[in-house]
């Protein structure tokens, strides 16, 4: 009589079924699809970041400058030692991002265009022409 009377009081009336549950195997299928779609997304975005990249470092180019021409002085040699060690630090950058480093503490192409950002002014600086910027 006690069983008849806790079972009349309860609201739970339709218990679920095993066959109804979802199929626990499923669960790690989805936590691998998951977790696979993920990397699938950061790697596309990477790539692209490195794309990006590339192409910022073909702008690497300072047009109009004569060395045989200009004054050789210690601010021409600065500029020239500037040209030379901000193009070598993007392609460093490059490289190493491409063999799986990542540069410090900033996305490789704003690492790429604080670089040619330096180049840029180096050969401003030096009476030269940049490389001219795309649209894209």
């Amino acid at each position: 009589m006690i069983n008849r009377r806790a079972n009349q009081g309860s609201t739970f009336k339709n218990p679920l079924k095993i066959s109804e549950l979802p199929s626990l195997y499923l669960i790690p299928k989805m936590k691998a699809f998951a977790a696979l779609s993920l990397m699938l997304c950061l790697t596309a975005c990477l790539s692209n970041d490195a794309q990006k990249a590339k192409q910022m470092l073909k702008l690497f180019h300072c047009n109009g400058i004569e060395s045989s021409q200009m004054q050789h002085n210690s601010v021409t040699q600065y500029f020239e030692q500037s040209l030379y060690s901000s193009k070598s630090k993007a392609e460093s950058y490059i490289e190493k991002y491409e063999n799986g480093e990542e540069p410090a503490e900033m996305p490789l192409y704003d690492a790429v265009t604080q670089q040619y950002d330096l180049y840029k002014s180096a050969c401003q600086n030096l009476g030269g022409i940049p490389a001219k910027e795309s649209s894209s």
